[in-house]
């Protein structure tokens, strides 16, 4: 599926980073010291975020994080944990998927998991959970992001559940969106 067809109603979004950035993920040396991170040490410090701890998976996460940390520079809440659509249980980000379920009960009414349960039993609707969202308290505003690099197509379980998501939500409360991570130019 090309990277260019996306679900009506869904948007792509660009996220910059610099090679400092980039240099500073890859370098980090003590991976679980949140203080390490440098600019994305509130994330590594949250709970909220997935990280890598091993140094062969240096780049893993970095897109998600960028652009969660992005995003909450705008004022919004981010997880990477949140398990908001899943084909069994996951007890390893319960409590961050549980957090993060109630607040989409609490604002919109829905939750994800619960529509996903009775769509794959009448419907045989398959997908995969999403790789960010985020919540702004202030506006009542969520974003559900799939984050890809340049070079990354979107497959087809994250088109399904991207045009899932989309169909949930109304557009005024919720963004869907397709973040994409690029070098600054």
């Amino acid at each position: 599926m090309p990277s260019t067809e996306l679900p009506s109603g869904v948007t792509v979004r660009d996220f910059y980073y610099s090679d400092a950035d980039w240099t500073a993920w890859t370098g980090v040396k003590n991976r679980s010291d949140p203080t390490a991170w440098g600019r994305f040490q509130k994330q590594a410090a949250s709970g909220r975020y997935l990280f890598t701890y091993r140094r062969a998976q240096s780049h893993y996460h970095f897109g998600e994080t960028l652009v969660g940390a992005t995003l909450e520079g705008e004022g919004y809440e981010c997880w990477t944990t949140a398990r908001i659509i899943r084909k069994r249980e996951v007890q390893k980000y319960a409590k961050q998927t549980e957090v993060v379920e109630r607040l989409l009960k609490q604002t919109l009414r829905r939750v994800p998991q619960v529509e996903y349960d009775k769509r794959r039993k009448s419907e045989g609707l398959h997908v995969k959970t999403i790789d960010l969202v985020g919540y702004h308290a202030g506006r009542q505003h969520w974003v559900f992001c799939e984050v890809k690099r340049a070079s990354d197509k979107l497959m087809r379980e994250q088109f399904d559940t991207l045009e899932f998501l989309r169909g949930l939500y109304p557009v005024a409360r919720a963004e869907v969106l397709v973040a994409r991570v690029l070098p600054e130019r």
